[in-house]
């Protein structure tokens, strides 16, 4: 959603203004891309899931939640870009991913759940 902001941003500037748009947009980018590096080389403490045990994490990166993360980030992407005006509707990932066998997961993006779910025109 950002880095949709920012092309949006350059394009839709004046001529006048879009050096100085695209120059502001590169060091953005730049200041994201450097913080979520040190965010996700940085020591976290997290507790154990009934074990009242706390442990001291290497990374915010988790190889157990991240797979379902991007996943998840995916499908709403696919189904914003089936109906990006009008949506699918409240509740359409959740039907979709419903199965006997598994469980479903919610999204982990506000605002690409709302662009999925009721597109642009809401």
């Amino acid at each position: 959603m950002y880095v949709m902001l920012l092309v949006l941003s350059i394009l839709f500037a004046l001529p006048e203004e879009r050096r100085a748009t695209l120059t502001m947009s590169v060091q953005a980018v730049t200041g994201v891309i450097l913080a979520v590096v040190a965010i996700a080389n940085m020591p976290v403490l997290s507790g154990a899931f009934g074990s009242g045990q706390i442990h001291i994490r290497k990374s915010v990166l988790d190889p157990l939640s991240d797979p379902d993360h991007w996943q998840t980030l995916m499908d709403g992407w696919n189904l914003w870009i089936e109906r990006p005006i009008f949506g699918h509707g409240l509740g359409a990932y959740v039907e979709s991913r419903i199965t006997d066998t598994e469980k479903f997961q919610v999204f982990h993006s506000v605002p690409l759940w709302l662009i999925a779910e009721m597109g642009l025109s809401d």
